[in-house]
């Protein structure tokens, strides 16, 4: 038979704390306007993003930075 965990202070004052932390979250998240993650950037609106990130026509050095950063995140493997 399987029993329930006991439930001790030290996990009834971490319920707690996480149920502040979730409800300081919630208010934040009126406090923003519930904006979307999906909503437009705001604050580079302006910015002219045509000669952004060109890799292409980078120098090698900044080339072989992002081949080594993107191996790293994949886990020492690039698939192709």
């Amino acid at each position: 038979m399987v029993h329930a965990p006991e439930v001790t202070d030290y996990i009834k004052q971490s319920a707690t704390k996480m149920d502040a932390v979730s409800d300081d979250i919630d208010e934040v998240n009126v406090l923003k306007g519930k904006k979307s993650y999906e909503d437009q950037s705001e604050f580079d609106a302006a910015k002219d993003k045509a000669g952004f990130r060109q890799y292409e026509d980078a120098c090698d050095r900044v080339k072989n930075f992002y081949a080594v950063c993107l191996m790293l995140q994949c886990g020492g493997t690039i698939l192709t």
